[in-house]
């Protein structure tokens, strides 16, 4: 018998996006709050491993 990975649970690694970026910035506040942050630009680089 194999793992059931989709029970697999790790509270360290609940970090969404947003939760991170904040922290990344200095920002706590959740949303909603008096942030004032302004994304202008966000550029994805993807890597072709071949």
């Amino acid at each position: 018998m194999g793992k059931n990975y989709a029970e697999l649970h790790d509270p360290n690694a609940e970090y969404t996006m947003r939760e991170l970026s904040a922290e990344t910035m200095g920002v706590t506040a959740k949303r909603g709050g008096g942030r004032d942050v302004e994304i202008t630009d966000v550029q994805t680089t993807m890597v072709d491993g071949n």
